[in-house]
């Protein structure tokens, strides 16, 4: 993603970006990420905690500052965010919440190293975790299950940093976009 980004602005806009966060990137020596899940898995924890993403969120966590560790250099590798993508979409798709929410915000993590904070495919990736933790609200309340009002605290916290991103930007034009489903979603969290 980041290396076809930089490829997109040469050939197609004629410049080679030189934002803070593309000249840090840049000086990385990024590597594939593992093939091992077990590794995956470690470097997924290792990028949530430096992040900030870890217990409960109510508010977004900002870029840490300082030296980005070595053994988060993969995340940056764009089969890396193209996969945990993938898998996000997937098992939300297919009820598999839990493994959508830990990829979801582990992807979170990513962006949150990756974009400014208020650039807006933050805005609606949140607002996608909070329609899929507002699904496994449901499917718990229907069982119920003792977890379900923890899943909608958190559907609550995800549409919340959402909107605090989206609303940078406003309303864009385009009926049923991101606003309308984050109204439908607050609509939903209060009844």
């Amino acid at each position: 993603m980041l290396q076809t980004r930089q490829q997109i602005f040469e050939f197609t806009y004629g410049f080679k970006c030189t934002c803070p966060s593309c000249v840090e990137i840049e000086s990385f020596n990024i590597p594939p990420p593992p093939d091992d899940p077990d590794e995956l898995s470690v470097i997924s924890k290792y990028l949530r905690a430096f992040v900030g993403l870890e217990g409960t969120l109510s508010d977004l966590p900002e870029k840490p500052r300082g030296t980005i560790p070595r053994q988060l250099y993969c995340v940056f590798h764009e089969t890396y965010l193209s996969n945990l993508s993938e898998v996000f979409s997937k098992a939300s798709h297919e009820s598999q919440y839990e493994l959508a929410i830990e990829a979801g915000v582990t992807l979170l993590g990513a962006y949150i190293l990756i974009y400014p904070p208020n650039y807006p495919q933050i805005g609606v990736h949140l607002l996608e975790l909070a329609k899929t933790t507002w699904n496994m609200f449901v499917i718990l309340e229907t069982n119920r299950l003792d977890t379900a009002p923890a899943s909608k605290e958190n559907a609550r916290a995800f549409l919340n940093m959402s909107r605090n991103v989206l609303m940078t930007f406003g309303k864009e034009g385009d009926d049923g976009g991101p606003l309308s489903e984050l109204e439908t979603l607050q609509s939903l969290l209060e009844s």
